[in-house]
């Protein structure tokens, strides 16, 4: 028998964390915010590059660079992994997730900000520990 496949409930019980519990586990964990694109690239000793792979795919990058920590580059993995796991046992043919946006620089950020007025100055994003993945949009992996 196949599973179910249902919707979040609600998002606010399912994802209770609000902007200041993130920002303050970033802070902890990341990397200290990057000024500019050059600024992140001197940072490699303590970032790791993500690009397509078999699990997910990163679209074209306009307000963020393809960086994370180890440890949020680890378990973007893992979630992409599970996903391919879970439509396996509902029978549904692969789809890769979408990556949207990874680290952004204090440069994204302020352009960003000039037309997004949902976009946070003290954005989690800056320390390269949160990502971004479409909820509605996945890549198909056709069958060679």
């Amino acid at each position: 028998m196949r599973n179910r496949v249902t919707s979040v409930p609600s998002y606010k019980d399912c994802f209770p964390d609000l902007n200041d519990v993130q920002l303050a586990t970033a802070e902890r964990l990341g990397v200290p915010p990057v000024k500019d694109r050059a600024d992140a690239a001197r940072n490699k000793q303590n970032l790791v590059c993500i690009d397509d792979n078999p699990f997910f795919h990163v679209q074209k990058l306009h307000h963020s660079v393809p960086y994370l920590v180890p440890r949020a580059a680890n378990l973007l993995t893992d979630i992409a992994r599970t996903f391919l796991d879970s439509l396996a046992t509902k029978g549904i043919p692969f789809h890769k997730i979408i990556v949207t946006s990874v680290l952004r620089t204090e440069d994204d950020v302020d352009r960003l900000r000039n037309f997004n007025q949902n976009a946070s100055e003290q954005s989690c994003h800056r320390y390269g520990t949160t990502f971004d993945i479409s909820y509605n949009r996945y890549i198909t992996v056709e069958d060679p």
